[in-house]
């Protein structure tokens, strides 16, 4: 029994940080790099959706186009990690998406993969470039926790969806 027409809620919207949430899916869009500020608001928003969903497992969507960010700073790299580190055990998988083409794109992707793959995540985790790709990492896991067949291309329309809605990045 396939879902279509379903929509993401957004429950957070501003330049550089958007998320919403769709079933047990907490999707992050982030436009441009963030500061200390957007981590900690980030940082609230998620204790507030975990806390709502405390009896269940969530699925993480980090989406980001890499052409729009820039380096971070020490403190807000190492809040970021912080965050990732405290909503670990509200997850049964991860993937983050980072858009962009070439060589570099490529490497940053490669690193991300390797850092994480030596931190030994206890869920599923992935990096990937496209949405597509992600929602083929994804249908999998959300077909073992739902019960039942979830598409690649259910995934995708609720992303593509929820990107019209909040327009374009940067």
């Amino acid at each position: 029994m396939e879902r279509r027409g379903e929509v993401a809620t957004i429950v957070h919207e501003d330049p550089v940080l958007q998320v919403a949430t769709w079933r047990d899916v907490v999707i992050q869009r982030w436009t441009r790099s963030g500061t200390i500020e957007n981590v900690r608001k980030l940082r609230r928003i998620q204790d507030d959706i975990f806390n709502a969903k405390s009896k269940s497992k969530l699925y993480l969507l980090v989406w980001l186009q890499l052409s729009q960010l820039t380096s971070l700073d020490d403190e807000t790299r190492s809040a970021l990690n912080d965050n990732r580190d405290a909503i670990g055990p509200y997850l049964d998988g991860s993937v983050v998406i980072l858009e962009g083409s070439g060589f570099v794109s490529s490497i940053v992707r490669g690193l991300i993969s390797s850092q994480r793959m030596l931190k030994r995540s206890p869920y599923p985790s992935a990096v990937k470039s496209s949405v597509r790709e992600a929602a083929e990492f994804l249908a999998p896991l959300l077909r073992k926790a739902w019960g039942r067949s979830v598409l690649p291309s259910e995934i995708e329309d609720v992303v593509a969806d929820l990107g019209r809605r909040l327009g374009k990045t940067g």
